[in-house]
């Protein structure tokens, strides 16, 4: 009895192994193309090159997990977001300047040509629409990180809400804020 069970077992292994490697040698013609992470989904146009984030090299805690939500969010929609310049001038479709006021930053130069000015007052923020090598950009600069982290939230909040068909920063305005209060919450216990 145990030589039939095994003789079994061994039957249903090669069929399951000759039918993986039949899926995998076929090209996907049974299934369709199957999309990768970087592409959209069908009837979406591919992103093409994507999207360019130059960040201040300076950036540490809460202005790293700002722009990681940020990340994240233009991946769930099949973006694929480059760090650094773009091989060429033309390679982008999308820049995203992020830095803090204070320094030579991509983000800071730009809103200084644009005369646009980020509040001394802890955790204000700009997120401004503009061009950068003659393709659209968008600006986020905080006074400090705490800024910074606020303005990528506020933009990967607003990427979620449009539709996948759409341009993911269509409910992006250009915001200039400082908090009202010094606390932003209170919570008692």
């Amino acid at each position: 009895m145990k030589k039939a069970q095994t003789f079994n077992l061994r039957l249903h292994m090669k069929h399951i192994l000759l039918l993986i490697t039949t899926l995998i040698t076929m090209n996907h013609s049974a299934f369709g193309h199957l999309p990768e992470k970087s592409e959209a989904p069908a009837g979406i146009e591919a992103p093409g090159p994507g999207i360019v984030l130059i960040q201040d090299t300076e950036l540490t805690g809460p202005a790293l997990h700002g722009l990681a939500q940020l990340k994240e969010s233009l991946e769930e929609r099949h973006i694929t977001l480059h760090h650094g310049e773009a091989p060429n001038a033309g390679a982008a479709d999308y820049y995203l300047l992020a830095g803090l006021k204070e320094g030579n930053g991509p983000a800071s130069v730009n809103l200084k040509v644009l005369n646009i000015r980020v509040a001394d007052d802890p955790e204000a923020l700009v997120i401004q629409r503009s061009e950068y090598k003659g393709k659209p950009a968008l600006i986020l600069c905080g006074s400090d990180e705490v800024g910074l982290m606020y303005a990528c939230l506020d933009v990967s909040q607003r990427i979620s809400w449009a539709d996948p068909q759409e341009d993911p920063f269509k409910y992006v305005s250009d915001v200039q804020e400082a908090p009202f209060m010094k606390e932003r919450a209170i919570s008692m216990y």
